[in-house]
């Protein structure tokens, strides 16, 4: 595959600022064929690194209620929804509080579920964060 056919987009969604990805030097998403990937979704918003605010600090279950809702957005600005969705990994500081929010990935999901892998990390970009969720998607 050409680089010229690897394609990389910031979709314009309630998440992070533009300038977020080019301070961290990353891409929310690029597509390489037909395949997607989507960089870590974290629990932030905010529009520079310094104005960073963590969602749902303290709270395991708000924190995926938002990193889901931004794939979701995720999915949608790049023209795809759930069914989409192949994959997905799972960073997280505390696993049987992940555990316990098992359901709001099954209801999300729904009739699509994604091959899946949960990992716990001793530490994630602000110490608040409890998860971050990286996905992959097929057009």
């Amino acid at each position: 595959m050409a680089v010229s056919e690897i394609q990389r987009n910031n979709p314009e969604i309630d998440y992070v600022g533009q300038e977020v990805f080019a301070e961290l030097g990353f891409t929310h998403a690029v597509s390489a064929g037909n395949t997607v990937y989507i960089s870590g979704i974290a629990p932030l918003r905010g529009a520079t690194v310094e104005r960073l605010e963590v969602v749902g600090a303290g709270s395991m279950p708000e924190q995926v209620s938002y990193v889901l809702r931004v794939l979701d957005e995720s999915l949608t600005a790049l023209d795809l929804d759930r069914a989409n969705l192949v994959s997905w990994t799972v960073f997280t500081t505390d696993m049987p509080e992940l555990a316990r929010c098992a359901g709001i990935f099954k209801q999300w999901v729904g009739n699509h579920p994604p091959a899946s892998m949960w990992s716990e990390v001793t530490a994630l970009i602000l110490p608040e964060m409890k998860l971050e969720l990286t996905a992959i998607a097929v057009r």
